[in-house]
């Protein structure tokens, strides 16, 4: 599902020949990022995770990057204490007074009321590429999460805002308990209706990870994110009182690990990047991306059509 079209009615719709869509797609922006390569600049982001493991923190950050690029933040919030919401803001994550954003906490605002739903959606289209954030999502609207009939009705709702030009939609929720089963699908671990995740553009799945003291730390799984250029986990550390945030991923602590196979095979006596994938076991695009990166550092050298490490000097 698309929500960055901006398509209001179907007649807004233009059918036509694959040619023609292809040439539509090349002159289509490519995807953009409010946070590099993990928080898209417009659709809908789907944030799971248990109590407790750092969903509202990492709301906090994308807000924050959010209202320093001077795009216009609706923040509702009907968990936790609000001096603590305050002190979070304020003085852990140090956002400026002035900013863009304006808070909702614990407001009878409900998403599936007309009338409220209505305003907010009146109100972001005033504002070019505005972000809301429903913490969590469940405590705006009443309705079974369990039955998609409910669910697809919320869909609808939040439709209404991502028709918005460039609108991003944030929305945290709890995950089932016990997690996700093994055989299923880590998109589905947020609780609930399944229509809801496969709605969204996004699913990411935080959970806690060892905090130094002066921090907030947890882990962000994109289980859901087509658009990446770089898989796997990312680990989020935030320093309390400045609010700078700091991102690791994990594809390149994986990258770096595999450089370092790659040249050791090589060393070994694998010649050519067919033998260095079978030696290691690894995904041949990988490899081969690797290997020329290699090249072009000097680190490995092609002669004869065989791949070898330069001499020591």
């Amino acid at each position: 599902m698309d929500h960055g079209s901006g398509i209001k009615n179907p007649s807004e719709v233009k059918l036509g020949g694959f040619k023609a869509f292809l040439e539509q797609a090349a002159d289509s922006p490519k995807p953009s990022w409010l946070i590099q390569d993990l928080i898209p600049t417009s659709g809908w982001v789907m944030v799971a995770g248990p109590p407790g493991s750092g969903k509202t923190w990492f709301a906090l950050s994308v807000i924050k990057q959010a209202a320093s690029l001077g795009r216009q933040v609706y923040f509702f919030e009907r968990e936790g204490n609000l001096w603590a919401l305050g002190n979070r803001m304020g003085n852990l994550m140090a956002m400026p007074v002035d900013s863009p954003i304006e808070v909702f906490f614990r407001t009878g605002f409900r998403l599936d009321e007309r009338k409220f739903s209505e305003a907010i959606t009146l109100e972001m289209k005033q504002h070019f590429n505005p972000v809301v954030v429903f913490d969590p999502l469940n405590a705006y609207w009443i309705g079974d999460e369990n039955l998609a009939k409910d669910a697809n009705r919320l869909i609808g709702w939040l439709d209404a805002l991502l028709r918005i030009p460039s609108a991003l939609v944030i929305t945290l929720h709890h995950t089932a308990k016990g997690g996700f089963d093994e055989g299923r699908s880590a998109v589905y671990a947020v609780r609930g209706s399944s229509a809801l995740p496969a709605a969204a553009d996004y699913v990411l799945n935080v959970s806690k990870s060892p905090s130094e003291h002066g921090t907030m730390a947890m882990l962000v799984d994109p289980a859901k994110a087509r658009d990446l250029e770089e898989p796997g986990k990312r680990k989020i550390v935030i320093a309390l009182g400045s609010g700078q945030v700091s991102i690791t991923s994990e594809w390149a602590d994986r990258t770096r690990d595999m450089r370092k196979e790659v040249l050791r095979a090589i060393g070994d006596g694998c010649t050519s990047g067919n033998q260095v994938v079978l030696k290691l076991g690894a995904r041949r695009t990988f490899v081969q991306k690797l290997i020329s990166e290699l090249v072009i550092e000097g680190l490995v050298v092609e002669q004869g059509g065989e791949l070898v490490l330069p001499p020591e000097s």
